[in-house]
């Protein structure tokens, strides 16, 4: 292991995923586009406000200092604040003796998440949770602890600290500091690759409703979803489309375990479990394949590769849909800008534009068919030619 691997691991394994347990019901539906819209013009509104009343020199020393916010959410994440408190008011020594801390910095540590409206701390020092913290609990089905673990992993946060080697090069930090892919860092640190799709597939979980209502799924028979780890994709659209069926194609080991989370949620007798890497062949002749949130992970040379297996596998008028961000190239509006910065320093892809899917497709064999923007996840479809 090389030093700065070792370096990164020096806090130990990464704490596994909770076991969640899924239902066979549709999974909660996220707001119309519009409403999204609406709701985080408002939220943009209320911040242009806060910020006009600010001095800019605090202004940004609060967006200088969230880097620390986040570390302390990771901490708080890693030891499990959240459901070790429950539905208590405890005092930080209560919490430090149960999890065998330091009673001042743990204490010390709620207070700053506290004053970020993460917990919250009464005046006598008692501690409790709010509804803020209570999104990283085990029980959350979007993950939102395994995310802030991934993104406050060391080696996450050792490749930004290298963001210098990404702004000269235009190339992955991660790879500089590591001396190799986070694909291949996952191979070496399976803790961390199972926390990392846990954190995906909470995403996921947050946007699968909208991608169900962003394609007329309807009218197909069957869908085969790319990359498609465990399903949670998948089994939505099953559920949300009963006369559909599906086949999910991923690596071996992930489509075993895909089992109970399939038998889980109702679904396992529609889903075909078809191994296959997306760089070399995957399962033919299906009339739509899914890819959500892949190509943001390669550059457009790897992309290309990944859409010509897909057409090699694809007959002629068959869909590929692509679900990913939509980040037109002078639009700082939204959550892409800062999504296709973490996908430069973490793996050296990037979120795209419409003419860059459009680019994408064509080298690839397909006509673009239909964009529909979402502020959450928007729809590219490609048609096999």
């Amino acid at each position: 292991m090389s030093n700065e691997a070792h370096f990164s691991r020096r806090l130990g394994p990464v704490p596994p995923p909770a076991q969640r347990a899924f239902s066979p019901e549709p999974l909660p539906a996220f707001p119309p586009g519009p409403v999204v819209r609406l709701i985080m013009g408002l939220v943009n509104f209320i911040h242009g406000i806060a910020d006009a009343m600010t001095p800019p020199e605090l202004r940004l020393f609060q967006k200088v200092t969230s880097g620390n916010v986040a570390m302390c959410l990771g901490v708080a994440a890693r030891h499990n604040f959240t459901d070790v408190i429950g539905s208590r008011r405890i005092t930080a020594s209560e919490l430090a003796t149960e999890l065998c801390l330091n009673e001042g910095a743990v204490h010390r540590v709620l207070r700053a998440l506290a004053s970020q409206g993460v917990f919250t701390m009464h005046i006598d020092g008692t501690i409790q949770n709010n509804a803020t913290s209570r999104a990283m609990s085990n029980d959350n089905p979007m993950r939102l602890r395994e995310a802030a673990l991934y993104f406050t992993s060391l080696s996450n946060v050792h490749a930004w600290a290298n963001l210098e080697h990404s702004l000269k090069t235009g190339e992955s930090a991660f790879d500089s500091v590591h001396g190799k892919s986070v694909w291949d860092w996952f191979d070496e640190f399976p803790d961390e690759r199972e926390v990392f799709g846990a954190a995906m597939m909470g995403g996921t979980t947050a946007q699968a409703s909208t991608v169900a209502s962003l394609y007329p799924f309807a009218e197909l028979r069957h869908v085969c979803d790319v990359g498609g780890g465990q399903g949670t994709l998948l089994s939505e659209l099953l559920i949300r489309f009963p006369k559909l069926t599906g086949t999910l194609c991923d690596r071996p080991g992930v489509l075993e375990a895909a089992v109970p989370f399939l038998q889980q949620r109702g679904v396992l007798n529609r889903v075909t479990r078809a191994p296959g890497d997306f760089f070399q062949a995957i399962v033919p002749g299906h009339e739509c394949y899914l890819l959500k949130n892949i190509l943001h992970d390669w550059n457009d040379d790897d992309c290309v590769k990944i859409l010509k297996t897909i057409r090699a596998a694809a007959p002629v008028g068959a869909r590929v849909l692509i679900f990913e961000f939509l980040q037109e190239r002078n639009d700082a509006t939204g959550i892409s800008p800062m999504a296709d910065l973490q996908m430069l320093v973490a793996c050296d892809g990037r979120e795209r534009s419409r003419d860059d899917f459009t680019k994408l497709l064509s080298e690839a064999g397909f006509k673009t068919g239909r964009i529909v923007e979402h502020p959450i996840i928007s729809l590219i479809e490609g048609i096999a030619v």
